[in-house]
């Protein structure tokens, strides 16, 4: 059966893939007390579930600022304001959303071609409204997503200069932002002399 890709909300797709995440996070990442199960995000999120078939293996949920404490993401702490960096207007607030939580079943991992689910990213990204999609993650995977949004034809961006609050437990992994924008324009990044908390 092929597999598909899919926002949900299914209580028994949800759980397979909270499990898948733990699993891989402990096992492939070395967080050995992460604990995948529902956090305080994921009510607050939709998620995009990879089937195969009635079977979940994998997902990555979708985070809008709008639907937050705050109307901020998490990694939004102390001076890092995203919209400043992308000369993001304050209003509306659904201009871009975060992926994250990325976990693939390693058993079925071979079954899944990532540039579609690159492009389901971007198509429910863009579905949604947003403008813009963000992701956190190391550099490997970041290269790998930057690869495949630019074979997909969007401009992407690694957004080196920004430091990204380090989540408990992933101090080992050197955290990166990289950003995507969803309408195949290019990006226009604020110059780093007017970044966070400065003054032009």
């Amino acid at each position: 059966m092929s597999v598909s890709f899919e926002l949900s909300r299914e209580p028994r797709m949800l759980q397979q893939y909270y499990r898948i995440r733990e699993q891989c996070f402990r096992l492939e990442l070395g967080v050995a007390g992460f604990d995948g199960g529902e956090d305080c995000y994921d009510g607050l999120s939709d998620v995009l579930v990879i089937r195969d078939g009635d079977r979940c293996i994998g997902g990555v949920r979708m985070l809008d600022p709008a639907k937050l404490p705050g109307h901020r993401l998490p990694f939004e702490a102390g001076d890092v304001d995203i919209r400043r960096y992308l000369s993001i207007e304050q209003e509306p607030l659904s201009q871009y959303c975060q992926w994250s939580r990325l976990a693939i079943d390693p058993k079925y991992r071979n079954k899944v071609d990532l540039l579609q689910f690159c492009n389901a990213l971007t198509e429910s990204a863009k579905n949604k409204g947003f403008l813009y999609s963000l992701y956190i993650s190391e550099g490997i995977r970041t290269r790998l997503f930057m690869k495949l949004h630019k074979k997909l034809g969007f401009d992407y961006h690694i957004l080196e200069d920004v430091e990204v609050p380090v989540e408990n437990g992933f101090d080992q992994f050197k955290h990166l932002l990289s950003v995507a924008r969803l309408d195949k324009q290019m990006i226009e990044i604020t110059p780093p002399a007017i970044q966070f908390g400065q003054t032009a």
